[in-house]
């Protein structure tokens, strides 16, 4: 296969994992980094338009704080299935700016996810004393620009695996050494 038409399929399979429920890549791994010590956590990615990949989150929660200290990060989509592995590289600006139509469709249970009186982290009696302000929500975007792909398959005889980065708007990648 060609590097234009994986690169092609690289593009379909992650607007797959976006919209298809419990596609391998609707669960995607978030690096991010503080003080020198790596943070990995599973988000779901919600969007793909060109090169922005978004994902939702309470804007109080440790990553956010992470994230302003250093935007830099990475997202890690793997299919166990397929044994492909997508590593994705860029940069998350954060986005609060508050969309009204766009809270107003989201269900009463998408919505406690944004809604909780505590911050993400904070310690609670049990797991069912959590309580909820729905007159207050903490939503906030992760918009990841991403500007370098590196693609791996894991097969037999040989893995494949290829690199891309992302020069004056234009995708440039080649097949290197798994």
């Amino acid at each position: 296969m060609g590097i234009e038409k994986l690169l092609e399929n690289i593009f379909i399979t992650l607007e797959k994992g976006k919209s298809t429920p419990r596609h391998p890549f609707r669960y995607v791994s978030l690096a991010t980094e503080s003080h020198g010590m790596p943070f990995q956590r599973m988000v779901i990615f919600r969007e793909i338009e060109n090169n922005i990949i978004t994902l939702y989150t309470d804007e109080r929660t440790p990553k956010v704080v992470q994230l302003k200290e250093n935007p830099n990060t990475s997202l890690l989509f793997y299919d166990p299935n397929k044994m492909i592995q997508i590593h994705l590289q860029g940069i998350i600006e954060i986005d609060k700016n508050f969309d009204a139509s766009f809270w107003k469709n989201l269900s009463p249970k998408a919505k406690e996810d944004y809604t909780a009186v505590k911050k993400p982290g904070d310690s609670i009696e049990g797991f069912n004393e959590i309580a909820f302000d729905t007159d207050v929500n903490y939503f906030c975007k992760l918009k990841f620009n991403f500007t370098e792909i590196d693609y791996l398959k894991i097969e037999k005889p040989h893995h494949i695996r290829a690199k891309f980065s992302l020069q004056d708007n234009k995708w440039k990648g080649s097949y290197v050494v798994p």
